[in-house]
């Protein structure tokens, strides 16, 4: 992939996030998500996780997880 292809697919799955996001109407599930999302980017950046991922897996449903 160039730049540009790799620069609108991360654009396209920003959408979908923020679409998906959006669609979870319960303010404690949209912040368990949110978390989720924050460790996942600091794991991301090569930092140790303070949450093992199991239990950050666990603590969504199978109707949050990401299909």
């Amino acid at each position: 992939m160039n730049d540009n292809s790799s620069s609108g697919l991360l654009e396209l799955q920003g959408l979908q996030l923020i679409r998906a996001f959006l669609r979870i109407r319960d303010e404690a599930e949209r912040k368990k998500v949110l978390e989720f999302a924050e460790r996942l980017a600091v794991r991301a950046q090569g930092e140790p996780l303070s949450t093992p991922w199991s239990e950050l897996a666990s603590s969504l449903t199978p109707t949050e997880l990401p299909t």
